[in-house]
């Protein structure tokens, strides 16, 4: 199981940790409209996420979770509930508070890279740092550790023209390691990549998780990009259709086909086998099982 709560400890990874919230989504409801006409985007919504744990987001168009991400990331406005991050309730948070949260606690990547054009991999880089005051030799380090732990050290000088989807992505993500947040949210980061592009980047965010403790948000409707994750979190029409880990929530095939949701292939078809009435068992989410049991069925075994 790759995560479970336990009186303050959280089981992942092979291993029992002392559980450190970094994100609380408590009973967060969102409305948009007049009040004869109101539609309800986010529906008492309620969930946790620790530190160094990585928790995919994922939903059908108009599940609610863009809205959910605008939330947090503070662009719109909650209309009840509360999210604290590291323990900064930051719905009561205004003016130059508000500014020093998004500067400092939580980093946003989103599809289409926010990468200056005129700037190189470096300067994109430091940028933040540099509006930060940070001095040239904190700026210089900061951006050459992070270039190191990306892979990106061969690319500083290059401008964003220079550069693959998957390198610009790094990039963007390596300006806001810079900037030591306590954790990331990744908006579709794959969007609009080719497949090394996305292993690239997926390769990256794991990183983070497992070499810096950094908690992972990842909204995604790639199904094999969330099998990485220790939770995923499914929404449908503003609330929370199911979560658990990647081998309990594709476990679900039926609920989720039925809410015209995906699953991995190889989920798909084992459920399809089992309705046929072969006996194979739940929770089968890569390939590689998937392929293990299929030749265990052909020998009997």
């Amino acid at each position: 199981m790759a995560d479970m709560s336990l009186r303050g400890f959280v089981y992942r990874n092979g291993g029992f940790y002392m559980s450190e919230n970094i994100l609380r989504i408590q009973n967060v409801e969102k409305y948009y409209g007049s009040r004869n006409n109101l539609t309800k985007a986010i529906d008492d919504i309620s969930f946790d996420v620790n530190k160094g744990e990585f928790v995919a987001i994922m939903g059908a168009s108009g599940s609610g979770k863009t809205t959910l991400l605008n939330c947090i990331s503070t662009i719109d406005k909650v209309t009840s509930g509360n999210i604290y991050v590291d323990g900064n309730n930051i719905t009561q948070l205004k003016g130059s508070a508000l500014n020093r949260f998004r500067r400092d606690k939580l980093g946003f990547i989103f599809q289409d890279f926010n990468l200056l054009d005129t700037l190189t991999a470096y300067e994109n880089i430091a940028l933040a740092l540099s509006i930060r005051n940070d001095s040239p030799e904190v700026i210089d380090r900061a951006v050459k550790n992070v270039a190191e732990q990306l892979d990106i050290t061969e690319i500083l000088n290059k401008y964003p023209y220079q550069m693959s989807g998957g390198q610009k992505q790094r990039v963007a993500i390596a300006g806001i390691l810079a900037m030591e947040p306590k954790c990331i949210v990744l908006d579709e980061p794959t969007a609009m990549l080719d497949p090394k592009g996305r292993e690239e980047v997926l390769e990256a965010v794991t990183k983070l998780r497992t070499e810096q403790g950094i908690s992972i948000v990842l909204i995604t409707h790639y199904m094999q990009e969330a099998t990485l994750a220790d939770r995923i979190i499914v929404m449908d029409s503003g609330k929370i259709l199911t979560q658990g880990t990647p081998k309990e929530v594709f476990s679900e095939t039926e609920l989720l086909l039925s809410h015209s949701l995906s699953v991995p292939q190889s989920s798909e078809l084992i459920y399809k086998l089992k309705k046929a009435g072969f006996e194979l068992p739940d929770g089968i989410v890569s390939d590689d099982e998937c392929v293990d049991e299929l030749v265990k069925l052909i020998k009997g075994v």
